[in-house]
């Protein structure tokens, strides 16, 4: 009973249109589909079809419109008139969108998320339509590829507060619904950096607290467990210009020293000012 509800919609539907188009040698082409060689309404129907083919991240990629007038409706003198008749059928528009497929792209270049292929190392954005993605495509030049993975490096900075922490016991007693917890009055931040290589090896790192100068009584009595770490301070426990210097030169440099001086080195890190200056670069 549903179906023929329907069928019963859409034919009133039609015969509303059919009633105030002209029924020239166009439409009467269009409505002839009772003939085996044609299908008007279904070409009607994939006629005005629009298909978006979207990325991944939802951009279009293309928009594809069918142009093609069946050789049945020669009669029509072009798309106006076809889309004319189609329309007195009870064709209307429809647009589907769909994930556009991937391009398989040539050695040194590069689809961003389903776009086009573009040569990301002449490309002067670096494949920017992909968002932030700017530096790793560089991992394809000639001379970095030749880098030997331990070789390979990658540092970042990262900090803690003093005080805070994730988990802690609090003492109380058991006749109180709610426990005053008490922070330390201390929330210095203290900064570090820290290096790896592509192989898992990481470099001793470098700790920031804040204050003009490193104190004694901020260490256990002995620092066997922190061996080979490097200690600094700042005013504020940030990294500045002077300590990510201290760093390249105390910690990278020296520890990742090569024996074979033909050998080149990596080091993949961040837009920092402080990585920035002259004397760093």
């Amino acid at each position: 009973m549903l179906l023929s509800t329907v069928g019963l919609g859409l034919l009133y539907t039609a015969q509303l249109a059919l009633a105030n188009c002209n029924h020239d040698n166009c439409l009467r082409a269009v409505i002839a589909s009772a003939f085996t060689t044609r299908s008007g309404s279904a070409d009607c129907t994939s006629y005005f079809q629009t298909t978006v083919e979207t990325n991944s991240i939802g951009q279009t990629v293309s928009v594809i419109t069918p142009t093609n007038i069946p050789t049945y409706a020669s009669a029509c003198s072009g798309s106006v008139r076809y889309s004319s008749a189609c329309s007195c059928v009870g064709a209307s528009n429809v647009v589907i969108t769909t994930p556009a497929p991937t391009p398989t792209c040539a050695a040194g270049t590069l689809s961003c998320n389903g776009g086009p292929c573009q040569d990301v190392l002449s490309d002067p954005n670096n494949c920017g339509v992909c968002g932030n993605v700017k530096w790793w495509p560089k991992l394809t030049i000639p001379a970095i590829k030749a880098i030997k993975p331990d070789n390979r490096y990658n540092m970042d900075e990262a900090g803690i507060i003093e005080g805070i922490g994730d988990n802690g016991l609090v003492v109380g007693s058991i006749h109180k619904r709610f426990i005053q917890k008490k922070h330390p009055g201390s929330k210095a931040w203290t900064s570090f950096i820290e290096c790896i290589s592509a192989i898992g090896r990481s470099l001793d790192p470098l700790v920031i607290f804040k204050g003009k100068s490193v104190q004694q009584q901020w260490f256990k009595t002995t620092l066997d467990e922190f061996k080979g770490w490097k200690f600094t301070s700042t005013e504020n426990g940030w990294t500045i210009d002077d300590t990510a210097l201290e760093w390249l030169q105390k910690v990278f440099i020296l520890q990742t020293a090569l024996h074979d001086l033909s050998e080149a080195r990596l080091l993949v890190l961040d837009g920092h000012g402080s990585h920035e200056t002259i004397e760093f670069m």
